[in-house]
């Protein structure tokens, strides 16, 4: 590992400055692994939306509090087409959004 950590600074270190340094860092933030936050976020919605499809009806009724941008209300509204949806963003930048 150590090898390879010291590979990876050498060409980091003959890359930087020269006109292939922003093709380099695109490559590398396209091939960088998610966060470990990222990844366990990713779950989260999958089971949310999952339990979601099972648990709703056409006719469910949701109140979203902290919708932020309105994802799980997007998929609430999918679920349940005819119920009643209410939803409350505190901050006013992403309440605009709604």
């Amino acid at each position: 590992m150590k090898n390879v950590l010291e590979v990876t600074n050498f060409l980091k270190e003959l890359i930087k400055g020269t006109f292939n340094d922003a093709f380099a860092r695109s490559v590398l933030n396209i091939a960088k692994l998610p966060h470990r936050c990222e990844v366990i976020n990713r779950q989260d919605t999958a089971f949310t939306t999952q339990f979601m499809s099972r648990v709703l009806t056409n006719h469910s009724n949701s109140i979203d509090v902290g919708c932020n941008t309105g994802d799980f209300l997007i998929k609430i509204l999918q679920f349940s087409p005819l119920g009643y949806h209410y939803a409350f963003e505190p901050i006013p930048r992403l309440a605009n959004r709604l």
